[in-house]
């Protein structure tokens, strides 16, 4: 059994510029970061669905909207989840999955505070 250290899980975010809620789905998936349980055993890839690999990945998890978030590869939430489901999902995934190793990554679009920029109250255009 690997070392707790070693335990890895892929969040793939799901975005759109023009969405009023992803920013709030940005925000819990920073605090997830910055969580001394689950933070230091995530990687957060961060994906516009109007890219080539946001299209990919709509087709893969035949989504109807975004937010959208895929945890290791399988989709579990799309809209802007409870934090408490969110968070429960990704601590279940730690504690229960000792045996996970790193996913291969392609290029990936990682999220890192500092790439985040946050909108204006005033900015809710709304997408669907």
């Amino acid at each position: 059994m690997e070392p707790e250290s070693q335990i890895i899980i892929c969040i793939e975010f799901i975005y759109s510029e023009e969405c009023p809620y992803c920013p709030l789905v940005k925000n819990m998936l920073l605090e997830l970061l910055d969580s001394k349980i689950v933070g230091d055993h995530l990687i957060i890839e961060e994906i516009d669905i109007n890219s080539s690999i946001g299209k990919e990945r709509a087709l893969k998890y035949n989504l109807k909207g975004v937010p959208a978030i895929a945890l290791n590869g399988k989709l579990k939430f799309q809209g802007v989840p409870s934090p408490t489901l969110l968070f429960g999902e990704v601590n279940k995934l730690v504690s229960g999955s000792k045996s996970l190793k790193p996913p291969v990554q392609q290029k990936s679009h990682c999220l890192n505070p500092p790439d985040i920029s946050k909108k204006s109250d005033t900015d809710l255009s709304f997408y669907t």
